[in-house]
Formats: structure tokens, C-alpha cells, sequence
């Protein structure tokens, strides 16, 4: 069979010429099949060590978790797996689950090969795998980890053993299952945000029997609830998943989906592919001023340019008396320094003109409420304003007021050639105001020091969305991840107590239809505190081109959100 399918694929990768489409054969509509392309050759289908984006895609056709997210013009989350919203102790603690009825896959692991339904025993054993992985070089206990009574401990104590060595009945305190169609979750601390990680492929629910049976054969085989099921593979190369018509869910349209390695632009003009990704070399032959040209103009395809789930920005350290005092001079200081900055020139330096954009957000692209990030003055070049702003602080002139020379700011960054170009565009910005810079290139176990020690002036960071709530970002400004050596510490060192004491409410806030309107607020004015203090300068958005048919429709859904196969549609003519 994986031979016959390799077939499929080399024939359907045929290229005619775009003057004279050949017909599509009737086999790709019968069954009805969505080609798309595998970017990448490292893949799992491991939901507890993906490496990739594209492992978590097809790990989403998959698998489910007990929540969701669903396409529209902002991410809307919604219970999966869990029947309805969970209940919420008072202490914002425990969430208490209801199950509803959804099949497993069949699979040899079960009894007489029938996927058996889904049971809150399932999900507990799938949370204590992800933290028995946590020792591997690929892992995703991160998500959770620090959250979960009990469990961090459970994960140290299986990195000791060796890893992962098969199901065990060691009782955990946050994890339990009353009975089959119940799961109670218990936090160390009141955390909402918990739900959008829920969400996560990494937070699929797998079979306890696929677990035990397969092992870490898990990276080729698949069992989970998912509206696709596995159906062949050539590891790295060709995966075809169909249609899983006991699906709780609405059917997908698509019978069959099958990933392999991308056959380019012409093979998505013609209809046998759905979408493939344009890099600089075919950018250049497809693309003039932001529109595709030649053959591919009048073709049944769309250029799609999209923002990544994250950007590149510079912290200020707020524990530096000079750069980081809450002040007019401080905020002034600061205001300048953002404002010397052309983003726009550093963006295409970096990544080439179709390719980045300067970032004018504290919210990335992809966020709930990103609306709410985004303000003319996040990603403003103009060196006018920049010298006034600068001029109405004791800086005047870029000079320190206590010695009379000019300032000059030392910068943390990791080395390479990337970070030398966005040095080159910070130095020139800061010399039109008079101000030096001492850019220091090092490792990047140097550069988190020197944050969590609060060495230096400023610091390049990125962060980049695993789930599109707002928390995700707001916590990288959270006093309390001041120093903490963790992924997520507070690079601008930034203290304000009327933002902690705001993000931690919306912390307690689930993201169902009964908070939107109280989270919209607390976001907006999240949003607006950072603005007044600056302690980051946004400085760049990456961006992906793809081309994409216009005879389907495709969901409106952010690229951390890799639940989108089920959505996709035919477009009604």
C-alpha cells in the first residue's frame, strides 16, 4: 500500500504547463482528497515530542484535547474533548471536566482491534507521560510545568529513573478520575490561561493502551479521537490520513488528506495541491510588488502573506537607574530611543523585504485582542520626535547630566550575523541622537544571565505564541518572572505593581462568553500601561508567503493553532 500511495504522490507531481492546465484526474476527486505540503523532514507524530510545526499539524488531524480552537477573526476557545466549559472552584484551583462520548481510532493495542471510547484515566495517563518525557531532548512538560500539584515532582522522579518507562498507578494530587467521564485538574495556583494550553496538540489525549503497546514507536504510530485517523506512512515523506466516520464531531469534508513533500507553485495552479509555501528563490519568479505574476496571475491561486506568532524586540533594563526609571526623564529616554529606531530598514536587512515588516504591537499577530497591542507609537520611526523627546528629559542633547559626556548604553544579544545587521540599524538610530552603544555578542546562556542579573542597558529578545491568549505575552512582564532562569523571565526586569496586580485577575479569568467583556478590559489596559512605561521596544515581525487555491476556503486561524485540516473547505462557486 505505502508503495502504491509513493506512486500516487510521484504521478501527482507531474508539473503541465501552466499555458495548458491538464485536467485533474477523477481518482483526486474520488475519494475526495486535500493534498498539502510537508515542510519539513524532521517529523513524530508523538504528541509528547514533536519537534516540529508540521508535527503538530498532522498531530491535530489526529489527536484532540479536551479543549479547542475555533477559525474567525479573533481565536474563540471552545471545549473539545470536555463536553462543556469545566466548573471552576471558587479558589480558581480546581477544574472539574466532563467527558463527552468520543471514540478512539481502531488500533491493534485494543482488544479485537476496536477503539474503545474515551475515559478520564486516559487523560490522566497522557499527563504523566508528558511529564515522564520531560528528560528527552524534545519535550512539551514545559507547558505545564510549575502549574500542576504534584506533577513537576512526578517528572523529577521519572527523569531519575531513565524516562518514560511505561504506565504506573503513583497517584498524583492535581490529576484525578473519579469515574470514566469525569477529570478533575488541580492547579498550585490560579492560572485560566490553563485552558488555552489545553488546547495544545502536545495536550492530546492518547490511548493508555496505545501508550504502553507502542512505547516510543508512538513518533509512527497514532491512536487518538481526532476526525483523521492514520492510514499509511513513509516516514518523512508521505503521510495519508482518512476520514474517521465515527468522529464525534461535524464530518470533515475531506475523505482523505494526504501530506507529502511539496511539489511547487505550478502544482497548486493545476488543482492537485492545495497550498505550498513560497521562499525568496520562488518569490522572485511569482511575485512583483506584492501580486503574483505571469501564468500564476490568472490561475485559481491566491498569494497569502501571513505574520509569524511572534516578534522580535528590545528590553529596556527597568532596574537600571538611568534607562529604566519610571519618570518623565526615564519614559522619555525610552520613548527616544524607540522612536531613533527604523524598524522597517531592519526587518528587510534581516529578512528581506517580502519577507518581515517593522512591528508596531506589544501583542503579536494571532493574539485574542490583539487590536488592543496596537498603536502607531509601538513601531514609529521619526528621528524629529525622537530628538525632541529625548531633549525634554535632563539627557538633553544625548548627555549624561551628571558627568556632561555623552551616554552611551551597553546592549546583551547572541552572536551571529542576524543580530550583528539589527545592531547596525539600533548603533546608527542611537548615533543621530548622540548616544553610544557597546553591543556585546555572546552565548546565549551569557545573554540570560546577564537578564537575570540585570547586567547592561538592553537586551534583543523574540517570544513566539504556543497558545494565542493574551497572558502568554503579558507574563513576560510579570514581576514575579524577574531573574527566575526560566523561558519565560521578565527580560526588561520590569516592576509595576498596578500591572501585576491586572494581569493576575485576568489570570483568574477563563476565557468563556461570561469574561470576554471583563478580559477585553483588563487586556486593553494592559496594553495601554505598557505604552506609558515602555519598558520594550517591539522591533519585528517575520512573515511566510504561500500560495494558496482559491477553490477552497480556509480558516481564519492563527499559526499556533494547528487544529485547521478540519476547517478547510470547498469554496462554493
Amino acid at each position: 500500500l505505502i508503495f502504491a500511495l509513493l506512486a500516487l504522490a510521484l504521478a501527482a507531481s507531474t508539473r503541465p504547463g501552466l499555458a495548458q492546465p491538464a485536467p485533474v484526474p477523477e481518482a483526486v476527486d474520488v475519494p475526495r482528497t486535500l493534498r498539502l505540503p510537508l515542510e519539513s523532514a524532521d517529523i513524530s507524530l508523538d504528541p509528547h515530542a514533536a519537534p516540529s510545526g508540521p508535527s503538530l499539524n498532522l498531530i491535530a488531524d489526529i489527536y484532540e484535547g479536551l479543549m479547542q480552537w475555533l477559525p474567525g477573526p479573533s481565536p474563540k476557545l471552545a471545549p473539545c474533548l470536555a463536553a462543556d466549559w469545566p466548573k471552576v472552584s471558587d479558589d480558581g484551583l480546581t477544574y472539574t471536566f466532563k467527558l463527552r462520548e468520543a471514540k478512539f481510532h481502531n488500533s491493534e493495542c485494543f482488544k479485537e482491534g476496536q477503539g474503545r471510547a474515551a475515559r478520564a484515566s486516559d487523560i490522566v495517563a497522557s499527563f504523566k507521560r508528558l511529564a515522564a518525557m520531560s528528560g528527552e531532548r524534545q519535550h512539551w512538560f514545559w507547558l505545564v510545568q510549575g502549574l500542576i500539584a504534584g506533577l513537576d515532582k512526578y517528572a523529577e522522579d521519572a527523569r531519575e529513573r531513565g524516562g518514560w518507562q511505561g504506565s504506573d498507578d503513583e497517584a498524583i494530587e492535581g490529576l484525578s478520575a473519579p469515574d470514566d467521564s469525569t477529570f478533575v485538574l488541580k492547579l498550585k495556583r490560579p492560572f485560566a490561561p490553563i485552558l488555552s494550553v489545553l488546547a495544545h496538540p502536545a495536550l492530546s489525549v492518547i490511548a493508555a493502551e496505545a501508550m504502553d503497546h507502542y512505547m516510543f514507536e508512538l513518533q509512527r504510530r497514532a491512536v487518538g479521537t481526532g476526525p483523521y485517523r492514520l492510514h499509511a506512512l513513509a516516514a518523512s515523506r508521505l503521510y495519508v490520513l482518512k476520514r474517521f466516520d465515527r468522529h464525534w464531531g461535524e464530518k470533515p469534508e475531506f475523505e482523505r488528506v494526504v501530506y507529502a513533500t511539496p511539489e511547487g507553485a505550478e502544482a497548486v495552479a493545476t488543482g492537485q495541491w492545495g497550498e505550498c509555501e513560497l521562499d525568496a528563490s520562488l518569490a522572485r519568479r511569482h511575485v512583483r510588488d506584492g501580486k503574483l505574476f505571469g501564468p500564476l496571475a490568472k490561475a485559481p491561486v491566491e498569494l497569502s502573506i501571513a505574520d509569524d506568532v511572534g516578534s522580535w524586540f528590545m528590553s529596556f533594563n527597568m532596574s537600571d537607574a538611568m534607562v529604566g526609571s519610571l519618570d518623565a526623564d526615564g519614559r522619555g529616554l525610552r520613548k527616544a530611543v524607540s522612536l531613533c529606531i527604523d524598524r522597517a530598514r531592519m526587518a528587510e536587512s534581516c529578512f528581506g523585504a517580502m519577507f518581515g515588516r517593522a512591528a508596531a504591537e506589544i501583542l503579536p499577530p494571532g493574539a485574542e485582542f490583539a487590536e488592543l497591542g496596537r498603536h502607531e507609537d509601538w513601531g514609529a520611526y521619526d528621528l524629529k520626535r525622537a530628538k525632541d523627546a529625548l531633549d525634554a528629559t535632563k539627557f538633553r542633547g544625548g548627555r549624561n547630566p551628571d558627568t556632561g559626556n555623552p551616554l552611551s548604553l551597553t546592549l546583551f544579544c547572541p552572536t551571529g550575523e542576524f543580530n550583528r545587521r539589527m545592531v547596525e540599524v539600533l548603533r546608527e538610530g542611537l548615533k543621530s541622537l548622540g548616544v553610544g552603544l557597546d553591543a556585546l555578542q555572546t552565548s546565549s546562556e551569557d545573554l540570560f544571565t546577564a537578564m537575570d542579573t540585570g547586567q547592561g542597558h538592553l537586551y534583543f529578545a523574540g517570544w513566539f505564541l504556543d497558545h494565542p491568549d493574551p497572558q502568554n505575552i503579558f507574563q513576560l512582564y510579570d514581576s514575579r518572572n524577574i531573574g527566575t532562569g526560566e523561558e519565560n523571565r521578565n527580560t526588561a526586569r520590569y516592576s509595576a505593581p498596578e500591572f501585576d496586580a491586572d494581569y493576575a485577575e485576568l489570570c483568574r479569568l477563563s476565557g468563556d462568553a461570561a469574561h470576554q467583556a471583563r478580559r477585553r478590559e483588563l487586556v486593553g489596559k494592559l496594553a495601554t500601561r505598557l505604552l506609558e512605561d515602555r519598558p520594550v521596544v517591539p522591533l519585528m515581525v517575520r512573515r511566510f508567503a504561500h500560495l494558496r487555491s482559491t477553490n477552497l476556503e480556509w480558516p481564519a486561524l492563527p499559526a499556533c493553532v494547528f487544529d485547521r485540516v478540519r476547517f478547510i473547505k470547498t469554496r462554493k462557486s
